[in-house]
């Protein structure tokens, strides 16, 4: 028999809430593996975001091209946890990663926050200081999580 929406609610407000931020290594094996450390220890719920970005540095950038690539990513991500038994939820965001999770913060605060990037030398978050910048903002836990490989990314 299915829950009532209040006895979903109820489930869902108990379950820790985990905040992850990627586009490119959204699905690196590092990061899924990061997500299911977490969910061994407490039932987890995870927000999964992804802000679009075109990773190329081509004057043209193929809009529709960027966001079926992000949602494909995504999906692979959320197919991950789902099977690996992690309730999960993802959304393509604005291109601004600071401010996506500011505004995710607000809406439905998590308990921490993890961010998978590039290595530093590839990484523009990490250029940008996007960590230290969100551990002060939000004064949660912020975990980084470095998805060296780009391959690493693509696969399901």
């Amino acid at each position: 028999q299915a829950a009532t929406p209040t006895q979903r609610e109820a489930i869902m407000s108990a379950l820790k809430h985990i905040l992850v931020v990627a586009n490119q290594t959204v699905a690196g094996e590092r990061l899924i593996a990061a997500v299911r450390s977490r969910a061994a220890a407490d039932p987890v719920r995870v927000t999964v975001i992804c802000p679009q970005n075109d990773p190329s540095d081509s004057w043209v950038v193929d809009e529709v091209a960027v966001e079926t690539a992000t949602r494909e990513r995504l999906n692979a991500t959320l197919a991950a946890l789902r099977g690996a038994g992690i309730e999960a939820q993802g959304h393509i965001v604005d291109r601004d990663p600071y401010t996506a999770v500011l505004d995710v913060v607000e809406q439905d605060p998590p308990a921490e926050i993890i961010i998978s990037t590039l290595p530093r030398p590839r990484s523009g978050w990490m250029r940008r200081d996007l960590i230290e910048r969100l551990r002060g903002a939000t004064n949660l836990p912020v975990e980084h999580v470095v998805v060296d490989e780009p391959s690493e990314s693509t696969r399901a």
